[in-house]
């Protein structure tokens, strides 16, 4: 789905990733940790398709399944931090985006290193901003 998004296809991005979320939320429940990613990439998608309260919702729900003292430090979670910070951005709540990126290196930094947390961190960014 992301690569439509990149190839500005967001449209279809965003209808690939509901479908993809609701054959997760089938499968998974609706409060499982398998969703957050997919949450944020909905965020992302809807951001750039200016549907701010879908994106602002998807994002919501992905940090809560993100955020729990149970969670894995694993990059998926940073990744999840990090697309939600640029929604955040695109929101223009930099703040609030600014500590997200923050919790996203640290989160990466623990998982893989830190020499493995930012490349990911940079490949991210770049695709982020392909979208």
């Amino acid at each position: 789905a992301l690569a439509y998004g990149e190839a500005g296809d967001v449209l279809r991005m965003r209808n690939l990733l509901l479908k993809s979320l609701t054959i997760k939320e089938n499968h998974f429940g609706h409060e499982h940790q398998e969703l957050c990613l997919t949450l944020a990439n909905l965020g992302m998608a809807c951001a750039a398709l200016k549907e701010m309260d879908a994106s602002r919702s998807y994002c919501h729900r992905a940090l809560i399944l993100c955020h729990f003292e149970a969670a894995p430090v694993s990059r998926r979670h940073g990744i999840v931090l990090l697309r939600t910070a640029t929604v955040q951005m695109s929101l223009h709540q930099v703040q609030t985006a600014s500590e997200l990126v923050g919790m996203a290196c640290n989160t990466l930094d623990k998982a893989l290193g830190w020499k493995a947390g930012h490349r990911i961190l940079n490949l991210e960014c770049t695709r982020m901003a392909r979208i």
